[in-house]
């Protein structure tokens, strides 16, 4: 079974947090250091990177949006009793009790990027540190290609630790 990493992105309207294998991590990182301020440009860029990845975490938030539906606590309640946001579903932080579940760490740890502040927090990552400067491979039906991306954080970007 594939071990995953908690990642979560916020922006200035909305925040989002899925579980992904490690190297989608590097794959956000990429996006950030073209200053994507959305959460939809950063999956942009995923999926221009591993576009498997960026379908499976669209398709899981429109299956969350077309169950829960915000201002409305009993579609939470009901998603919750059928579905566990501590497994890695991808879903929208639209209510404190999914936003105490994306501070627990999946297996490989969490990584939160808040694109407002230009910030990358490795709360916990066991996948390897994320880096200003790297390359990584791009993926094609979910495995890696001889392709490589490679980017580099602008010096107005925080990353922690």
């Amino acid at each position: 079974m594939t071990q995953w990493l908690r990642i979560t992105v916020i922006d200035r309207a909305d925040s989002i947090s899925f579980g992904a294998e490690g190297h989608v991590a590097k794959m956000i990182a990429a996006a950030c250091a073209h200053d994507k301020e959305t959460i939809d440009a950063v999956l942009e860029t995923l999926a221009s990177l591993d576009p498997e990845e960026a379908r499976r975490v669209r398709t899981g938030l429109a299956r969350f949006d077309e169950f829960v539906v915000r201002g409305q606590p009993e579609t939470l309640t009901s998603w919750l009793e059928s579905n566990d946001p501590a497994g890695g579903h991808p879903i929208r932080l639209v209510d404190p009790r999914l936003r105490e579940t994306t501070l627990m760490p999946l297996p490989l740890g969490i990584v939160v990027f808040n694109l407002p502040d230009k910030r990358i927090i490795q709360i916990e990552n066991r996948y390897g540190p994320l880096l200003r400067k790297d390359r990584g491979r791009m993926r094609r039906d979910g495995r890696p290609v001889r392709q490589v991306y490679r980017y580099e954080l602008p010096d107005d970007w925080s990353l922690l630790p």
